[in-house]
């Protein structure tokens, strides 16, 4: 059984994205966002997007850096993604999920409020926007799974093991540049810092992970791999 793709926090923020509108104008994406939304507005590092405004619309992003966190009843945040600008965000976060979906800004943003209602209607008029939605609500519907399957695993030193196999898929080298704080890796994980360093260096003990520097990992991926096989204790 080969495990890929089972943690969606990417672990490298600098990673260019797709825009939602990709293959439009700067014209025609202005007139479509025109047409589904109300205008645009621009939040402070720190603040949060409105909340009543996140139950209604879908978020498009034009240009930024937001976070989204589970905020859990005890009042802990635990991050869930990254969003960055060109990205459309809302739709994948339901009110069924345990604790409330909340974002933060991380770096002054500009956002359009998206009706959802009005989207819907302008894609059988744009197949090109049709096909950028479809690939929107694939990508969100695999991110939900996967942070579904990353939970499910028991075993500390699994869960490390998938977080480190998903990266060297996601860069495509062993030699991975990690960019998250070890925190907010912590709270992504589940684990406390104890378990984690615990369970770290049995790994390192085994040279299925070697720490190189501070942010950077020489990993072999056939004995990640191997643990992702073995039986939970």
């Amino acid at each position: 059984m080969k495990v890929e793709h089972c943690f969606c926090l990417k672990a490298n923020e600098q990673e260019a994205v797709s825009d939602f509108w990709e293959g439009f104008s700067e014209k025609e994406k202005a007139f479509l966002l025109s047409e589904v939304s109300s205008g645009s507005k621009h939040y402070s590092s720190g603040c949060f997007i409105d909340e009543e405004e996140t139950e209604e619309h879908m978020i498009y992003l034009q240009k930024g850096r937001v976070t989204a966190f589970i905020s859990l009843e005890n009042g802990k945040n635990i991050p869930l993604r990254f969003i960055r600008g060109g990205e459309m965000f809302g739709l994948s976060y339901p009110s069924l999920i345990t604790g409330t979906i909340t974002f933060q800004v991380l770096e002054e943003a500009e956002v359009y409020f998206v009706r959802k209602v009005l989207l819907l209607e302008k894609l059988s008029a744009y197949p090109k926007l049709l096909a950028n939605y479809l690939a929107f609500v694939s990508q969100r519907t695999a991110f939900l799974l996967n942070k579904t399957i990353l939970f499910s695993i028991q075993s500390n030193r699994q869960r490390i093991a998938c977080f480190f196999l998903n990266e060297i898929s996601h860069q495509n080298t062993c030699r991975l540049q990690i960019h998250l704080s070890k925190s907010c890796m912590l709270d992504c994980l589940g684990m406390s810092r104890s378990s984690f360093y615990r369970e770290f260096n049995a790994l390192q003990q085994t040279k299925a992970i070697v720490l190189i520097d501070k942010n950077q990992y020489q990993c072999c991926p056939d004995k990640l791999e191997a643990i992702m096989l073995e039986e939970a204790p």
